[in-house]
C-alpha cells in the first residue's frame, strides 16, 4: 500500500478514536427479536454522525483493498457510497455548527434510526 494512503488511514483512525472517546455514551448490547445487537440508547445527531463516520472509514479501507487487487469498477462504486455518506455527515454537521436542527434534519434522523427488521426478525 502507498505510504501516503497508509498515513491517511492512520490519521483517519486516530481522529475517529478522538471523536468516539468524546461520545457521552457507547452502544449497549441489547436483545432484539433476531438476537443480540449493539444499539445506542440515545438516538441523537451525534451518534448518527459517529456511525456515518465509521461507515466512511470502512468504505475507504474496502476501496483500498479492491484497488490493490485490481477491482477498479467495484472500487469506484464505493466512491459513490463514500461521497453520499460524506454528504450526510456534512448535512448533520451543519445542523450542529449552525445550532439549528430543522424539521428536515429531524426527518432524516427518524429515518436513520428506524429499525428495518420487524418483530418476527425478518
Amino acid at each position: 500500500m502507498n505510504a501516503d494512503i497508509s498515513q491517511m488511514l492512520d490519521l483517519m483512525d486516530r481522529t475517529f478514536r478522538d471523536f468516539d472517546s468524546s461520545m457521552p455514551s457507547k452502544p449497549q448490547l441489547v436483545k432484539l427479536s433476531f438476537g443480540m445487537a449493539f444499539r445506542f440508547k440515545e438516538k441523537d445527531i451525534y451518534q448518527a454522525m459517529i456511525q456515518k463516520l465509521a461507515r466512511v472509514q470502512s468504505s475507504v479501507r474496502a476501496a483500498c483493498l479492491l484497488l490493490n487487487y485490481g477491482f477498479v469498477q467495484e472500487q469506484a462504486i464505493l466512491h459513490r457510497t463514500i461521497d453520499e455518506t460524506n454528504e450526510d455527515i456534512m448535512f448533520l454537521v451543519y445542523a450542529v455548527t449552525n445550532n439549528t436542527i430543522t424539521d428536515l434534519h429531524k426527518r432524516f434522523l427518524d429515518a436513520f434510526w428506524e429499525e428495518e427488521i420487524d418483530e418476527s426478525g425478518k
